[in-house]
């Protein structure tokens, strides 16, 4: 095979490849525009399946003509930018398996239509968008005996619930009786205290000014006040969650808060973690400090975000 030939191999084979990613490109161009967005809040899973099958179908049938055409399969995101291994070593290229695993989410975000990895983003979250009609239609059909079970795990406060009560009180009672506890003093110091009206709250709190506690200087540090015999709620923040949760059931046919029982998307939940989880430069801090520093005159005894 003489060079002229091979020379003319390898341009028949990239052009190929460009006409092949070209096709590819303007495919799931299409594709973007139709599924790439999110469907409509009332989609039936049934819809949300046939869409699905649709862009399956659709993505299989442009991805085998790539290969046919091409030879090989669409390409994938790699990061060919260095990395700094140390202060005395100099830095680094990724090698071939770190380069794929290692690019940037940023870059990942942008990938040009034709790679693996923006073709698996578009089915992933179609995918996601699948789950969430099927989540959504579970919720809906959920009857009040499983949204009962579900309120009754529901747990939001729990500073001093039955177990913490009945230990103290044994406690007490060892500490006041030198004799054998009788179930008689245990009954008298129990009915002095009553279970929180909230459906999320698991706290117990005393209906009489003479109960075992009224003595502990610690006691007064607890989110729980005192009540009398007519009291219902161990606080005002559980009296008011308790009329919100009355109202979400009139209206969701739940006392759950959406949060509790609403699908959450996987891009979100990475979003959210890391905004909170993200570490702070030092450099930050110093410069914060200082400028609040220069307006005031003092220095603050910690640095400000």
């Amino acid at each position: 095979m003489t060079i002229a030939k091979k020379k003319s191999d390898i341009l028949t084979q990239a052009y190929d490849e460009l006409a092949a990613r070209h096709e590819l490109n303007e495919e799931m161009l299409r594709l973007r525009n139709k599924y790439g967005f999110a469907p409509p809040k009332k989609i039936t899973v049934a819809e949300m399946k046939e869409r699905c099958d649709d862009l399956c179908d659709r993505t299989e049938k442009a991805v085998e003509a790539f290969c046919i055409k091409a030879g090989k399969r669409p390409p994938l995101m790699m990061n060919h930018s260095r990395y700094k291994v140390s202060k005395e070593f100099p830095q680094k290229k990724y090698d071939r398996t770190a380069a794929f695993a290692n690019v940037p989410e940023d870059r990942l975000r942008k990938a040009p239509l034709y790679t693996q990895d923006a073709i698996g983003a578009l089915l992933g979250i179609n995918a996601e968008y699948l789950l969430r009609a099927s989540h959504r239609e579970e919720v809906a059909n959920r009857t009040r005996a499983e949204w009962k079970r579900l309120e009754y795990e529901f747990v939001e406060r729990n500073d001093y619930n039955l177990r913490d009560l009945h230990d103290d009180i044994l406690r007490h009672i060892d500490e006041e009786h030198f004799e054998e506890p009788t179930v008689k003093a245990y009954r008298e110091e129990r009915k002095k205290w009553r279970k929180c009206g909230c459906f999320s709250c698991d706290n117990y709190f005393p209906i009489t000014k003479d109960h075992f506690k009224a003595a502990d200087r610690y006691w007064k540090y607890k989110a729980i006040r005192s009540g009398n015999k007519n009291s219902v709620y161990c606080s005002e923040t559980c009296r008011k969650g308790q009329e919100n949760a009355l109202k979400r059931l009139e209206k969701t046919g739940t006392m759950l808060p959406e949060y509790e029982y609403e699908y959450v998307m996987d891009d979100w939940k990475g979003r959210q973690y890391k905004r909170h989880n993200t570490p702070t430069d030092p450099a930050k801090l110093t410069r914060k400090t200082d400028e609040k520093t220069s307006k005031n005159g003092k220095k603050p005894p910690y640095a400000v975000l």
